[in-house]
């Protein structure tokens, strides 16, 4: 066999451009922890502040298009990170091997609210961005913003946004982040105020209280097998344009607020997820106890928000207020119509005088079917119209096969299991659900229990 001849610069190329990727990461993260791989970004703990590192990853893989971002096993510390139209993954190596800690006082918050934006730890604005196989910590004595924030208080551990920007700028704000397998860890109490952060997953744009902008962001947001615990708010989505969101098998546990739909108009699943929300106890901005879901349309002019809540578990607890919801829909004035599935869940309710599994104030259109509800010692059910002549009207619902409304116990003999307010109407309750039903609607039909 005749031998290659090979000269030695033949291989000069290839060198040349493996040293030159090389040198280009080196160059500009300066680091030793931060490696450039095939396709991908290496990083490892300092042991201080890795936020200059994370930061110049994100920044060389948005510039580079590189997908994929990967954080050793350990601990990190980071102050704030922000990326804009990153398409791909910033990654762990698992939920109990890598852990990403925001640090006390070390945010500018003044300054990012200066550009109109919302004070977080990690920000992505546009894109494709996804954050899998890691926690998001912060300790609960910490205030993360030096300067500015609301008490010092970042307003998100994770916000999903637009641009913001001009008015033009508002009404194009499109993203498609995902929360896989991700822990977020809050501040779990509610007698100190302020907390840290106030909600873990944020998805809304930038200048939502600005009346010139449209307050619009499309897109989808997916949260999938992961932990919210110990926020005011676990994940707070305020999409429109038909946004796609999804939230499956995840655990909200220990939030005032598990879930918040606001202002939205979107396609939503909410599908075999556990809520165990709770009061705040004495935290002052909040009144009422634990909230699981919560969807809230203040305008008329929203749009249409389609719910599909399937097969998840409520473990509420009122902590010592008088009320407390397992799903609590409340619609602006004039009935706000929504399409809602709610069918095969269980409600298990706790503590307080008015417990309630679902609720409708204001909110029109809608099936429940075939849930599980009970309650301990005080009231539980299904409400429509509870505050009556407040929050307008409650119609065209249909509630059946739902079990467990005759073994629901409370401190009135005269309450009701589900209870039909005077703006209620054209309201069916189906048969053999064994409740005790209290109509002061118009036009609902009650049949035999």
């Amino acid at each position: 066999m005749k031998a290659l001849n090979l000269k030695p610069w033949a291989f000069l190329p290839v060198f040349l451009f493996f040293y030159a990727s090389q040198s280009l990461a080196q160059s500009i993260c300066d680091a030793p922890e931060v490696k450039l791989g095939n396709n991908f970004i290496q990083i490892a703990p300092t042991g201080v502040d890795d936020t200059q590192n994370i930061q110049c990853a994100l920044d060389l893989a948005v510039g580079r298009n590189i997908p994929e971002i990967r954080l050793a096993r350990g601990e990190f510390f980071i102050s704030s990170l922000s990326a804009r139209n990153f398409v791909g993954t910033l990654q762990g190596g698992g939920r109990d091997h890598t852990r990403l800690n925001v640090l006390d006082q070390s945010v500018d918050c003044a300054a990012i609210e200066a550009r109109g934006e919302l004070p977080a730890a990690i920000k992505f604005a546009g894109g494709e961005p996804r954050i899998r196989w890691l926690t998001l910590a912060v300790d609960p004595h910490f205030l993360p913003c030096a300067t500015g924030g609301s008490w010092g208080s970042l307003t998100a551990m994770v916000h999903f946004t637009g641009h913001g920007g001009s008015p033009s700028d508002c009404t194009a704000d499109v993203t498609y982040g995902t929360i896989d397998r991700v822990n977020l860890e809050g501040p779990r109490i509610y007698s100190v105020v302020p907390q840290p952060i106030d909600t873990g997953i944020l998805a809304s744009p930038e200048e939502s209280g600005k009346p010139e902008c449209r307050n619009s962001l499309l897109g989808s947001i997916r949260i999938n097998r992961s932990l919210v615990d110990g926020f005011s708010t676990g994940a707070r989505i305020n999409m429109r344009g038909d946004a796609q969101v999804s939230v499956l098998n995840s655990d909200f546990a220990g939030n005032h607020l598990g879930l918040g739909i606001i202002d939205s108009n979107a396609v939503v699943t909410v599908f075999g997820n556990r809520f165990a929300s709770k009061a705040p106890g004495s935290y002052s901005c909040c009144e009422g106890g634990g909230i699981g879901i919560g969807v809230h349309n203040h305008f008329a002019s929203t749009g249409a928000t389609r719910l599909d809540i399937r097969g998840n578990t409520f473990n509420i607890s009122s902590g010592g207020f008088d009320s407390a919801w397992g799903v609590q829909l409340t619609g602006s004035s004039g009935a706000t119509a929504m399409g809602c599935f709610i069918s095969d869940n269980r409600f298990q309710l706790s503590g307080g005088e008015v417990l309630t599994g679902i609720s409708s104030y204001g909110v029109s259109g809608g099936i429940v079917s075939a849930n599980r509800i009970s309650s301990y010692m005080q009231t539980g059910g299904v409400f429509f119209d509870v505050n009556s002549g407040v929050m307008g009207e409650a119609d065209h619902w249909t509630v059946v096969s739902n079990r467990g409304l005759a073994d629901v116990q409370s401190w009135d003999p005269e309450a009701a299991d589900i209870y039909l307010g005077a703006n209620s109407s054209h309201v069916l309750i189906g048969p053999g659900q064994a409740a005790v039903v209290r109509d002061e609607g118009v036009e609902n039909i009650v049949l035999p229990q």
